[in-house]
């Protein structure tokens, strides 16, 4: 499938992706509720039942209820009841929470003095303070070969096995919580029963009463394969061929990563983009891994796609830097680490369900312990080791969005990319970083392509439903321009009038309403265009279909000037003098100047592609005595004096002389009735000719000229 066929105007819509239920939804719009006038009394009315009222309940997510709940069973079974807290961390832990959760309850910060008075008791506790081991890239590295090499852990299915060292790397990567990666909504009712009865069992997944490992979790509901998971998902990840940033070099494989569930999501989402890059060991490699879980996955958009050799050997072809490599509709929503559920030959991974954060716990605290760590090993050592790494080498509002952090000023955090400007990869792995590929992912040029539709054909914008008040409005129109053509004859005669006006208000209220349908109708083109390229060009190469090399349009201006100056501007010779530099600079100064004094109209005609002395003859003709008195009668009489045009747009012709009367209207609506008025061509501006009004202008122009003019 060409290129050409994407901007072809027989090509159907339903093949563009463009809906008709997209438009019929701009149609339809939001229902507005009439409103309602409230009188002084109403007001009254209403401030009176609302002083009478209570404050109203925090309206809490789903994870601060969790916490909430957490809170209130710590307390009430194991301080109350128990009384057993061994240390002053614990002490101090526990009261910040319980003031929080006092807050939360009441509506009002507990008082001071009394929070202090916890404090002022000596209970003989435990002053130590709990240790926060931190995984570095020695640490990660001991993790990861004894999880391939030395492991004897089994796991449901060895799928698992593959996913779980791509979530260590992920973490690692990003100083994501596990909340970020994984399921981490455990349902508090059930949670710690199964816990308790986990431990009468090897392995979790052995206990038939965890609903973790059934294909619909009794804990959870009923889960929809359209619902989207708080996990990472396949369309949270954009996986795409690069242009090396060295010539000659192979093309190189990079993936972007958004993380969307980040703590405090429910009260702003502030999503975080991290850039991964190929590295050359694959223990170390999180492409390698997303790649192996792709092609298990099925999840390519491509469907000649079917090895990883057929990915490197695709060629990016100018005059784009990238082929991004889609994935198909119906995995975007689909967890990228999924659970392992029971089935009727022993487990499968499950369709649709995310990796519970339990699951994953389990795996990360029996490798740690199977590696020998005296610590145990959990998501958070990996956060604390990212963390460490960044901090002394970013700034501290990129170490903030890297780690999530609210910063004291939010000032500088409203300009950030959402892409991290930040090597975290190399940062972890005390590693160079790839400062080309990451300037190359974090902006805008990297997906530029010059072959982009810039319109909609004719034919398919027709075809398209437009509003509902579009319709009514130029029935209106029709009505009213009946009217006023049998009260004026003439539409220009009604100026002025009642009727003008609000016929100039519908005639603008229509054009609008087009403006708007065209806008909406080219995003989407263009949407499906960016989206579909990449695809097209893979099975293109991939079914040996060859394309015609891309030849860069060759361009040419009306202007001299401009042509000139950009032979200047748009060169970057290396080896150059310093004087010749002082040339090039005082060249360019002389010809800005100058193309600063012409002026360059819109282009009448399809843009030539060859060039034929067009500016030397425009110069040449514009020097003799090529401007007759009589001019015909479609000729502008006021361009023709204009000296910052081209000569052939100052003695252009218009198909017939209405369209040309309708121009000499908008250079003469600028000019007052009782104005005077200089004839611009260059024979009666050589003698100064300039008359009393427009009447007379006009006048002149038709004896003289020989062009008539709208009365």
């Amino acid at each position: 499938m060409g290129r050409e066929d994407l901007t072809t105007p027989q090509r159907p819509i339903d093949e563009l992706h463009i809906p008709t239920k997209f438009f019929n939804r701009r149609i339809e719009g939001p229902k507005k509720s009439k409103e309602v006038r409230l009188s002084a009394g109403d007001y009254r009315r209403l401030s009176k039942k609302l002083d009478e009222q209570d404050a109203l309940e925090p309206n809490d997510a789903d994870c601060t209820k969790v916490n909430i709940h957490g809170i209130r069973i710590k307390w009430t079974k194991f301080i109350l009841e128990n009384y057993r807290v061994p240390k002053v961390s614990s002490i101090r832990q526990y009261w910040r929470q319980f003031k929080m959760l006092f807050s939360r309850c009441t509506g009002y910060e507990m008082n001071t003095n009394a929070a202090r008075e916890v404090h002022k008791e000596k209970y003989r506790l435990d002053m130590s303070v709990k240790s926060k081991p931190v995984m570095g890239v020695d640490d990660l590295l001991l993790v990861l070969t004894h999880h391939w090499a030395k492991d004897k852990s089994v796991f449901p299915n060895e799928r698992q096995r593959v996913q779980l060292p791509m979530i260590l790397l992920f973490a690692a990567y990003t100083a994501s919580r596990p909340g970020e990666l994984v399921d981490a909504m455990l349902s508090q009712e059930n949670k710690r029963r199964i816990k308790e009865m986990n431990q009468q069992w090897k392995e979790p997944w052995d206990n038939p009463e965890n609903s973790d490992y059934d294909e619909i979790g009794a804990d959870r509901g009923k889960e929809k394969e359209t619902e989207r998971s708080k996990a990472v998902c396949y369309e949270d990840i954009r996986l795409m061929l690069l242009r090396n940033p060295t010539p000659g070099e192979r093309h190189v494989l990079a993936m972007e990563i958004t993380l969307a569930h980040h703590k405090g999501v429910d009260r702003r989402l502030k999503p975080t983009t991290f850039l991964f890059r190929e590295e050359d060991d694959p223990i170390f490699c999180p492409i390698t891994h997303i790649l192996t879980l792709a092609f298990v996955d099925h999840a390519f958009e491509a469907p000649s796609l079917r090895s990883v050799e057929q990915i490197f050997g695709l060629r990016i072809l100018k005059p784009v830097n990238c082929i991004q490599l889609h994935w198909k509709e119906s995995m975007k929503k689909i967890p990228v680490f999924r659970q392992a559920v029971r089935a009727a030959n022993g487990f499968k991974t499950s369709p649709n369900k995310a990796l519970r954060y339990s699951t994953f716990d389990h795996y990360l605290e029996r490798l740690g312990y199977a590696t020998g760590f005296e610590e145990k090993l959990a998501s958070y050592c990996v956060r604390r080791g990212t963390g460490n790494a960044v901090d002394g080498t970013a700034t501290k509002a990129v170490r903030d969005q890297v780690m999530r952090h609210d910063s004291n000023s939010n000032i500088f955090q409203a300009y950030l990319n959402q892409r991290v400007k930040f090597d975290v990869q190399a940062a972890f792995l005390e590693r160079p970083s790839a400062d080309g590929l990451l300037r190359a992912f974090a902006h805008m040029s990297l997906t530029c392509d010059p072959r982009a539709p810039t319109s909609v054909p004719q034919d398919l914008l027709n075809s398209l439903p437009f509003d509902s008040t579009l319709s009514e409005l130029q029935q209106q129109r029709k009505l009213l321009r009946a009217r006023i053509r049998a009260e004026h004859i003439a539409i220009t005669r009604a100026k002025g009038t009642m009727m003008e006006k609000e016929y100039q208000q519908i005639v603008a209220a229509i054009n609008s309403k087009k403006i708007k349908h065209r806008k909406a109708a080219l995003k989407k083109y263009r949407r499906d265009y960016f989206h579909r390229r990449h695809t097209e060009e893979i099975e293109r190469q991939l079914n040996g279909i060859t394309e015609e090399e891309y030849v860069e349009p060759s361009i040419h201006h009306q202007l001299q000037e401009r042509e000139q100056l950009q032979q200047i501007l748009c060169s970057f010779p290396t080896s150059l003098s310093n004087q010749d530099i002082l040339s090039r600079r005082i060249h360019a100064v002389k010809l800005m100047t100058a193309l600063s004094r012409r002026q360059e109209v819109q282009r009448r005609r399809r843009q030539r592609t060859t060039r034929v002395q067009e500016f030397s003859e425009d110069e040449e003709a514009a020097k003799l005595d090529s401007f007759p008195l009589i001019c015909k009668k479609t000729q502008c009489p006021i361009c023709i004096g204009n000296e910052s045009m081209t000569y052939s747009e100052r003695t252009f012709s218009y198909c017939r002389p209405a369209k040309m009367m309708d121009h000499v209207e908008s250079h003469l609506r600028a000019i007052s009735v009782e104005q005077n008025v200089v004839c611009h061509h260059p024979v009666c501006k050589l003698k100064g000719v300039a008359l009393e009004n427009i009447g007379h202008f006009k006048n002149h122009v038709q004896r003289v000229h020989g062009i008539s003019l709208r009365i």
